[in-house]
């Protein structure tokens, strides 16, 4: 039946809400109030923060699975931090990590007292500022933390008392640089960073390559560099061909495999121009590009890139009123507000559309946005969203279902494909398996 199967065309990607404002989240009574940050790894793994109605103890750590979908309670707010004596969870950052094993880092207050902060790796305490020192020095707040394959976080520390070059880096208890110092020739100022924006300018991948913004302090004003591996790879006041001067990075990123680094950037115009630049050279896409339909691209909000160079971006839709935002694949709208979302929910207005997205290299995808409930007339809703930029049945990545399908298909039925995301594209049940049980899906996938 496989072989013979002949080829459907390809229909737009498919998401789902997962965990949804209002309902209480597994192993929890109180209901969520709303979603932190969430991230991806390529074995479908993730970790959410997720806050409920819950008073004093409202906010927790949630890991999960895409396949089949599962959510487990890992760390809560009020719990006993294990590793630090008579402390527990207090007030914890929506900023956090998780690397292809499945460990994971966030920063926490602990309490009683004056609240301490804690990395806690796997939920067991790393480092406590006002206990620990670093680089000679007391640790006073922690920030931003990560984690690469070999299960080292890596975090901003400040140090000591003196509010002057008390802010580093550090991989493990290694410091990388601090300011006052140089990193790549270039003077350290500032590192900039902060929680508002859930780490977007500093990022860790599986093999320990880092990409960071820091501020040299000089008096040009808005002068600030992406450091990659300590080399400053682009700075405002740079020129980009054709587009014009950059004034500051928004979001950075770089690969899981480090084999391309991006960031959203804006110029330096009086029209704030926002795009999106993948390793210094290529525009992905920029505000005010045409998207057809009458439709151009907007403000642009948050994005992400895998090792192919698929990215996807939140983008405003300029020539829609009232206002829309859109989900671009590659240039492609493939979401947008008020559309139907799956059978249940539609896409949520402009102003939370997505608030945060994640996208692994099999092309799986988790976000967080909001959403309106087809059948009633509740307000918007934050919700877990998942999905995946290719379709059911599209075995091999391609964008079309062919007879290279169902060779892959069958390959990875018989072991022979070894393809981790062929293998993961092949469980069309959701199972987590790729057997005997996806076959009635796969063709009903593929078969016109």
């Amino acid at each position: 039946m496989l072989v013979a199967a002949c080829c459907a065309t390809a229909s737009a990607a498919q998401f789902n809400v997962r965990l949804i404002e209002g309902q209480p989240p597994p192993g929890l009574t109180d209901a969520v109030q709303f979603l932190d940050q969430v991230t991806l790894s390529n074995n479908g793994q993730f970790l959410v923060g997720v806050d409920t109605f819950a008073g004093s103890n409202d906010e927790t750590f949630y890991t999960g699975t895409l396949k089949p979908f599962t959510l487990t309670l890992r760390s809560r707010e009020g719990d006993a931090v294990p590793g630090a004596v008579g402390r527990t969870f207090g007030a914890m950052d929506g900023v956090n990590d998780m690397n292809e094993a499945g460990d994971f880092v966030f920063v926490s207050a602990s309490l009683p007292a004056a609240a301490q902060d804690i990395v806690a790796k796997n939920g067991v305490k790393f480092v406590q500022a006002g206990v620990d020192l670093l680089d000679g020095e007391i640790i006073t707040t922690l920030h931003q933390p990560q984690i690469d394959g070999n299960g080292i976080p890596w975090f901003i520390a400040n140090l000591g008392t003196n509010p002057t070059n008390n802010t580093a880096l550090f991989h493990g208890t290694t410091l990388v640089f601090r300011e006052g110092g140089t990193i790549g020739g270039v003077p350290v100022d500032s590192l900039v960073t902060s929680e508002s924006t859930s780490g977007a300018n500093f990022r860790v991948n599986e093999n320990g390559d880092y990409i960071i913004v820091v501020d040299d302090g000089d008096d040009q004003g808005q002068d600030v560099h992406v450091i990659l591996n300590g080399i400053s790879v682009i700075e405002s006041t740079d020129i980009i061909p054709g587009h014009g001067t950059v004034y500051w990075f928004n979001q950075i990123d770089i690969t899981s495999t480090g084999n391309h680094w991006w960031c959203q950037l804006t110029l330096d115009s009086s029209g704030g121009d926002e795009l999106i630049l993948l390793d210094g050279t290529t525009v992905l896409v920029r505000e005010g590009d045409d998207l057809g339909n009458g439709l151009q691209v907007g403000a642009i909000q948050t994005a992400d890139v895998n090792v192919h160079g698929d990215w996807v971006a939140r983008v405003g839709l300029v020539g829609t009123s009232p206002l829309q935002s859109g989900l671009l694949l590659n240039g492609q709208i493939i979401a947008r507000t008020g559309e139907e979302l799956d059978a249940d929910y539609r896409w949520g207005t402009s102003f939370g559309f997505i608030n945060d997205i994640r996208m692994n290299d099999c092309g799986e995808i988790v976000m967080i946005g909001d959403v309106t409930p087809i059948e009633s007339s509740t307000p918007l809703l934050e919700a877990l969203i998942t999905g995946s930029i290719y379709n059911p049945g599209d075995i091999d990545g391609d964008g079309d279902f062919g007879v290279d399908d169902i060779d892959a298909f069958i390959g990875v039925l018989l072991e022979t494909n070894t393809n981790v995301c062929m293998q993961r594209r092949a469980d069309l049940n959701d199972d987590g398996l790729a057997d005997g049980r996806d076959v009635q899906d796969f063709v009903a996938a593929v078969v016109p």
